[in-house]
């Protein structure tokens, strides 16, 4: 997406948007990722606040495709992915029409994390691959995971999960969890799997993940306060003359005109949320603070301010 092979060093605060796509059925591609194809290094080296939102689509024999990363491995004592997250689908289009070959090692986050230590991080995208297929890693071998989760749908053929496909030499996952509400009957349900409530609750989390700092918020779920577009909530909206005989007030609206306080967030606990004190709109950045002309606008957020939310 953003890099293709990365051997040592830091990759800080880095972002890729755009749909990462490899159209070659009789090709054996490997290590593609929304992000990075492949990240070596030794001890210290690191991905920290990184993020890729684009979809992964792969169209070939190979293996190991991530959301953010396609593999890690390291030949030290590890390296780290720390406040980074993915939320673009991985999809092995493969899938449907008899796994010829290749589609293992596919995840939301990473594909194959080796020696690898993954925390305060997380994948929303769903994962789609034949074996060694889960919703944050596909393939996890040693290293650690903590603090993390995923909420995508996952779907493979064997070693699948709704975390994690496939371990090997007894990695080490701790506080970390997937939506089996919306993913059910996965294979590690019982060790990672936590109800959609459970992982909207910041009280369920707050005493192992850090709420104080503060490293993570509460925005539906759980999102990253520190990293750019993760607490953001994406709204697109178009101003078009759909009935006969309407108007527009001049050429331009007032987003308040559109929507409500009510209607932008679920539950009546809202109703009493100002705009500009509580929750504001941006568009591409900038803070909107009064009309714009009537069009098709994409990139709006709408910012939550208060505290605790």
């Amino acid at each position: 997406g953003l890099i293709g092979v990365v051997t040592d060093g830091i990759v800080e605060a880095s972002y890729a948007e755009g749909a990462v796509t490899v159209d070659d059925s009789t090709g054996t591609g490997t290590r593609i990722g929304g992000l990075i194809g492949y990240y070596s290094g030794t001890t210290g080296s690191k991905i920290l606040k990184s993020y890729a939102t684009g979809d992964v689509l792969i169209k070939n024999q190979g293996t190991s495709f991530g959301g953010l990363i396609g593999a890690t491995s390291s030949s030290g004592s590890g390296i780290s992915i720390d406040k980074s997250y993915a939320t673009g689908s991985v999809t092995f289009d493969n899938f449907s029409v008899g796994y010829t070959a290749g589609g293992d090692q596919i995840g939301g986050l990473v594909g194959s994390s080796v020696y690898t230590h993954i925390s305060n991080s997380y994948a929303t995208g769903s994962v789609t691959g034949d074996a060694q297929v889960g919703g944050l890693v596909g393939k996890l071998q040693q290293g650690t995971i903590s603090k993390s989760y995923a909420i995508g749908a996952v779907v493979g053929r064997s070693s699948a999960g709704g975390l994690v496909g496939y371990v090997d030499y007894a990695p080490r996952v701790t506080n970390s969890y997937y939506d089996k509400t919306i993913l059910t009957s996965m294979a590690d349900e019982g060790t990672y799997g936590q109800t959609t409530t459970f992982l909207q609750t910041q009280g369920n989390l707050e005493s192992d993940w850090d709420f104080a700092t503060p490293i993570w918020e509460m925005n539906s779920y759980p999102c990253l306060a520190a990293v750019s577009g993760s607490c953001s909530t994406a709204v697109n909206y178009t101003l078009s003359d759909i009935l006969t005989g309407y108007t527009y007030k001049g050429s331009d609206y007032l987003l308040t005109d559109l929507w409500s306080t009510a209607n932008i967030f679920d539950g009546t606990d809202y109703d009493t949320w100002d705009l500009g004190t509580d929750y504001t709109f941006s568009h591409s950045g900038g803070l909107v603070t009064g009309f714009t002309d009537a069009d098709t606008y994409n990139n709006i957020s709408i910012d939550v301010l208060k505290s605790g939310y």
